[in-house]
């Protein structure tokens, strides 16, 4: 990387694009993400020199005063971009990064209030922002599974309520319109906070080992309590959770209630999987836990003796549709739907993150928090069916 150039720089950073969109494996996307970071720090190196030379032969030539030099160039670069285009570039991340280790340098601080005009102080860096986004998607899967949206504020969407067939018309009789219904599903928010606390050292970090610090301490954590909200959330204090699609689950209607005491069988499942409309079949996954699933499923065979879990490599098919994996799904319960149509979600503030070294003062700490709004609904309740030792 330090013998490219910044036409090899530019192609690769494209080419990580195309790769990214291919990939299927979180430790792939994690190493082309590194990838991308340090090529685009490489690229802005370059072309921070690439300027100096510029401003050296203007100098020489006698086009301009050498005064201009004493001006870093990320001072006179920010001054005319957009908010946008502030927080997607390497050295906003870097200001924002080092301003959280409460170790800027005196240049760094003057770049910062050149960009104050672009109102992006405050704000997470895009590269940061998708790197916390990716982590809570690690340890919260069925972000990934669900209707997601990033709309600021409160949240309204409507979805198909009662849909009529339709009918043979009578030539010249009049066509009367028939009693369709949408529902309005409306999202809030809740305030999803973690607050970590670590010892002054980590001013001695670099910055990109600083920022994977905030990433998996800080992501990790909330995107686990997300993860349980979206299985078990009550929809009264906390988001709404795929348990909550029915008030009561029904044996024989909208669930199974297995018959060998948390052990199903391959008919039980066939059963399961029949008691989904079959509109909503060529979306449908099973969501489990990893216990139900080594204990209970994967040693299924149906009568013909035959496996029902096909595995070919990190996928896993159960009875020929995708199996995702939930810790937060109690033992020995099985949900069978199709999830992105039956659950929206909506992060109306995505993840920040705020500093305060005057809270860890005692102890010489510096406590980092980070906060996000999120809410979750039940769009279509028909779109999972449930499978339990008790179904009730």
């Amino acid at each position: 990387m330090e013998n490219m150039n910044l036409e090899q720089i530019t192609a690769r950073l494209a080419a990580l694009d195309e790769e990214v969109r291919a990939m299927t494996k979180a430790e792939d996307v994690d190493a082309a993400t590194e990838e991308k970071r340090k090529l685009v720090e490489r690229k802005a190196e370059l072309e921070d020199l690439e300027q100096r030379k510029q401003d050296a032969f203007k100098i020489t030539a006698g086009i301009v005063t050498p005064t201009i030099i004493t001006h870093r160039k990320d001072e006179r670069k920010m001054e005319n971009m957009t908010h946008d285009q502030v927080i997607s570039s390497p050295e906003y991340r870097n200001y924002w990064l080092k301003g959280l280790q409460s170790a800027l340098t005196e240049p760094e601080k003057r770049a910062g209030e050149a960009w104050a005009q672009s109102t992006a102080l405050g704000a997470i860096p895009t590269i940061t922002s998708g790197l916390f986004v990716e982590k809570m998607k690690q340890t919260a899967p069925l972000l990934d599974a669900i209707n997601l949206f990033h709309v600021p504020g409160n949240f309204s969407l409507a979805v198909e309520g009662t849909r009529n067939v339709a009918a043979i018309h009578t030539e010249n009789a009049s066509i009367t319109a028939s009693d369709d219904t949408t529902t309005v599903v409306t999202l809030g928010g809740y305030e999803i906070a973690k607050l970590a606390s670590v010892s002054k050292s980590v001013k001695k970090m670099g910055v990109s080992e600083f920022e994977q610090f905030l990433v998996n301490t800080l992501g990790g954590d909330i995107g686990r309590l997300i993860e349980n909200y979206l299985v078990a959330g009550n929809g009264t204090t906390q988001p709404t959770g795929i348990e909550q699609a029915y008030t009561t689950w029904t044996n024989d209607t909208n669930g199974v209630q297995w018959g060998s005491s948390n052990t199903p069988t391959a008919a039980e499942l066939m059963e399961l999987i029949g008691y989904l409309e079959g509109s909503y079949a060529p979306g449908a996954k099973f969501l489990m836990n990893h216990k139900t699933f080594w204990t209970k499923i994967m040693t299924l065979r149906d009568d013909s003796k035959y496996p029902v879990v096909n595995i070919d490599g990190d996928l896993k098919r159960l009875m020929g549709f995708p199996v995702l994996f939930s810790s937060y799904v109690p033992d020995y319960t099985l949900y069978f739907g199709d999830f992105k149509r039956a659950v929206v979600g909506n992060f109306s503030e995505d993840i920040n993150v705020a500093i305060s070294e005057h809270s860890g003062f005692a102890s010489n700490a510096i406590h980092y928090r980070g906060s996000c709004i999120f809410d979750s609904k039940i769009a279509l309740p028909e779109a999972i069916v449930k499978g339990a030792t008790s179904i009730a």
